[in-house]
């Protein structure tokens, strides 16, 4: 098996079927397969896949084991030499897996792990599908804070081009199977979000080259499930997280960049809550940040356990 394609569905059935039919559509000349991984939807039965597509591998998951688990799951159980992480709210456009396959095998490109490509929106316009720079406090702090943006230059790197970068979107995410192997996939106690940036940067990057390939390209409808403030809620919990298993100094060191930006941009519901005459709105907005991420993230790491 040349490639497996490993979808992560959650009440996206619509959704998720435009993806696969894309995906049969424009990709030729490769052996593949599809797994799809349900994270327990309630929105119809999963096994309403088999039904309509009967060559798929359909793996249903008990309770919603959040995006990275359940695409370490699929990627258990997929056979192909080059695994392709695919999110169901993207359609493939011109052939697009199959340039990025034939670059990502090309015997020239043995020091390349993984590779992204372009995503366009409903609106036809480029989204930033990687991440680039160095991943630390300082480039962190720098690069959020909206007062010494003022003075920094902006600009960006060109990628017109084949680019060699810091990491990719797990929305189109190709790898090489044994990169699966040797850095054991995404860290299982990040639920959403974040995953791929700490997979690429801290386990990836140091052993593989990551390219952002810009001759393919996909539609990338964005959010295709969650609410927008809890999406965000969860974003922001994912990434601290982040700090927080980089050690003590790290984690309230981001906390303190947090608490700086929240009073330096302007962060109109931060600032209501941390200047308010009410006591309690005062009191919810340390717990916020603090409290409620410490219990959040130690009763995690007590709870989620490897499988």
């Amino acid at each position: 098996m040349e490639l497996s394609i490993i979808i992560i569905n959650y009440n996206t059935f619509k959704m998720t079927c435009e993806c696969i039919d894309s995906i049969y559509k424009e990709t030729k000349d490769i052996t593949f397969e599809i797994i799809v991984v349900d994270n327990a939807s309630q929105e119809c039965d999963p096994k309403l896949f088999s039904e309509k597509y009967s060559t798929i591998t359909l793996i249903e998951n008990q309770t919603n084991e959040g995006f990275g688990r359940a695409n370490n799951r699929g990627m258990k159980a997929a056979k192909g030499d080059v695994f392709l992480l695919l999110n169901s709210d993207t359609i493939i456009l011109d052939q697009a897996i199959t340039k990025c396959y034939h670059f990502l095998i090309a015997e020239e490109n043995k020091e390349v792990g993984v590779l992204g490509c372009k995503h366009i929106n409903l609106e036809n316009k480029e989204v930033d599908p990687v991440f680039l720079g160095e991943y630390n406090l300082k480039e962190y702090f720098l690069n959020t804070n909206r007062f010494i943006k003022l003075f920094r230059s902006n600009e960006k790197k060109d990628l017109n081009g084949i680019t060699e970068v810091s990491g990719v979107s797990g929305a189109f995410f190709m790898l090489k199977s044994e990169v699966f192997r040797k850095t054991k996939g995404f860290d299982p106690h990040i639920f959403l979000y974040s995953e791929e940036t700490d997979w690429c940067r801290n386990r990836i990057r140091p052993l593989y080259k990551i390219i952002y390939y810009p001759y393919a390209k996909i539609l990338h409808k964005e959010g295709g499930s969650g609410v927008k403030e809890v999406m965000a809620k969860q974003a922001l919990l994912s990434f601290i997280y982040i700090w927080f298993k980089k050690g003590v100094v790290s984690y309230y060191t981001f906390l303190l960049i947090y608490f700086i930006n929240a009073v330096t941009n302007l962060d109109k519901k931060a600032l209501m809550r941390l200047f308010s005459l009410r006591s309690y709105l005062r009191k919810s907005y340390f717990e916020d940040i603090l409290l409620r991420h410490d219990m959040f993230f130690l009763k995690e790491l007590d709870n989620r356990k490897d499988n």
